[in-house]
């Protein structure tokens, strides 16, 4: 693998952390502290569709990265979606 090909690798699995990092401020405020301000339903829902839609297209192209990174989408995004339908 060359340095190009390393930094572009690093750099992707970088964004997968801060990408997927994203909606876990929201999430432990809601579990931990009982927050009832919760993101629009169909925002979530229509997030979680797509990366499904990206979960399989990157298993049929066995992508690692995107296998991760969309796998943890869908857990997190299912995990906002209950509290909401929760709350």
């Amino acid at each position: 693998m060359t340095k190009k090909e390393k930094m572009g690798e690093f750099i992707g699995w970088a964004g997968l952390f801060l990408l997927q990092g994203s909606s876990l401020p929201v999430t432990y405020d809601i579990l931990a502290n009982g927050n009832k301000d919760l993101p629009p339903f169909i925002l979530i829902f229509m997030v979680w569709l797509g990366l499904i839609a990206y979960d399989i297209r990157s298993f049929i192209r066995k992508d690692w990265l995107y296998i991760t990174s969309n796998t943890i989408g869908v857990i997190l995004q299912g995990l906002l979606l209950l509290l909401i339908l929760k709350g």
